[in-house]
């Protein structure tokens, strides 16, 4: 698991918790799965912003479902 990552994740997720509940409950996911913030760490640190992570991911047709799906 990387560390830095997770952090980051918990910090947005805390972050967003009152306007983007569904981020922030993306974001708790990913902080807690070691497969995903492993992948996440070799982007560089930019383009591994939750934001940007989850607008692609949105991008590309993920659903409005909880995570893990």
């Amino acid at each position: 698991m990387d560390a830095d990552v997770a952090r980051r994740y918990h910090s947005f997720a805390a972050w967003t918790a009152g306007s983007s509940p569904l981020y922030a409950a993306w974001a708790e996911g990913v902080a807690r799965d070691a497969e995903l913030t492993d992948r996440i760490g070799r982007l560089s640190e930019r383009e591994g912003q939750p934001n940007l992570v989850f607008a692609a991911a949105r991008w590309v047709g993920c659903g409005l479902d909880p995570f893990p799906r």
